[in-house]
């Protein structure tokens, strides 16, 4: 019995240390925003961004489409600081306003995929619809999609592409709200 209590206390102090490093999760933002189309002064426009039901946490998923391309995985170490729908609100409420327009986003993807166990990219895409304010009828209406690979294979290779990919989403945002606001302005 001694001899059983001695083991036991020796793999429960084994066990303790063997998770000494312990690496606390890391959160993660878009970053700092790099794009031309800026506005000075408060919102006038209402942006509104809605997300599937699995992309309404903070995981950063990946999958491999190399091996097992219908499961969808997470980094257990990195996540985003909060779900993907409300980072890239935030970052397309800092594009000049449009004035009494409402903007309804629906992200569709949002992801790190593998080619190989060495290539990654990251990609999401969502579609955008443009009204007036107080109108059911939209202005107008578009997919965008973006794609692109990743400095390194991993976490911080994805977070880096999303980044700058949201500006760059951010940019074309601005672009055609310009294009639809110059539209209306004809009529």
């Amino acid at each position: 019995m001694k001899n059983l209590t001695l083991i036991a206390l020796l793999l429960f102090m084994a066990g303790c240390s063997v998770n000494s490093k312990h690496r606390n999760v890391a959160l993660h933002d878009l970053g700092p925003v790099t794009f031309a189309y800026t506005q000075e002064t408060a919102p006038t426009s209402t942006i509104k961004v809605s997300s599937p039901t699995w992309l309404s946490d903070t995981r950063i998923y990946y999958r491999s489409l190399f091996l097992t391309p219908t499961v969808l995985k997470s980094y257990t170490l990195d996540r985003w600081i909060a779900e993907p729908g409300e980072l890239l609100q935030r970052r397309f409420s800092l594009i000049k306003a449009v004035q009494g327009r409402v903007l309804q986003i629906q992200l569709i993807d949002f992801e790190q995929q593998f080619d190989a166990p060495e290539r990654a990219r990251s990609s999401f895409r969502f579609s955008a619809e443009v009204f007036r304010s107080g109108s059911r009828k939209p202005l107008g209406q578009r997919i965008f999609s973006y794609s692109q690979e990743n400095s390194t294979p991993d976490a911080a290779g994805a977070i880096k592409s999303f980044s700058e990919l949201s500006n760059r989403a951010a940019n074309d945002l601005a672009l055609w709200l310009d294009t639809l606001n110059a539209s209306a302005i004809k009529e």
